[in-house]
């Protein structure tokens, strides 16, 4: 099921191109641990393909097409590394992550450009047990310009980890509105 874009339009889609862009320009594209070799090689054209014109669910189904994603992991457990499947929602969870990012690094910029300055958390995609973490954040307003500075420093492989706590996590639903 698709997240909620609330705000989502052609000028955030024209601000999202531009923050995928200026990320990829700066070498801090995000690389999906799981992403096959061809899935890097083609990761950013099937990200730029769903800013444009699609959405989340746009990009996780392609991103299960054609061998993008590795089916098994290495995994290590007290000193033991074994071999496991990739989760069977992989592709979701990296697809709501960075379409989400992305989201939110353009409604931060159209809040700027609209000279509010602020945008506020919402629930983007139903949860019946949300995380308090999801909770505690659900109507708080951010400062647009830190929010967009924190996403556009933790990018790469430290993506989940932002100073501000906005995506507060891996597959947490939430997401910002003007």
């Amino acid at each position: 099921m698709a997240m909620n874009f609330v705000d989502l339009n052609p000028i955030i889609r024209l601000l999202m191109v531009e923050e995928l862009k200026l990320t990829i320009s700066s070498n801090k594209l995000y690389q999906g641990k799981r992403l096959t070799p061809l899935g890097l090689q083609e990761w950013s054209n099937g990200l730029l393909s769903a800013i444009e014109a699609g959405n989340d669910v746009t990009l996780t189904n392609w991103l299960e097409q054609s061998g993008r994603l590795k089916t098994t992991e290495e995994s290590t457990t007290n000193g033991v590394t074994r071999t496991k499947k990739v989760p069977y929602n992989a592709a979701q969870t990296l697809a709501e992550g960075e379409f989400n990012r992305f989201y939110i690094r353009a409604v931060c910029r159209q809040a700027l450009n609209m000279k509010t300055g602020v945008v506020t958390a919402y629930r983007a995609r139903y949860s019946e047990n949300p995380r308090p973490e999801s909770i505690a954040i659900d109507g708080r307003q951010y400062d647009a310009q830190a929010l967009l500075n924190d996403l556009r420093e933790n990018t790469t492989t430290d993506a989940i980890n932002t100073a501000l706590g906005m995506p507060p996590g891996v597959n947490s639903g939430m997401s910002v509105r003007l």
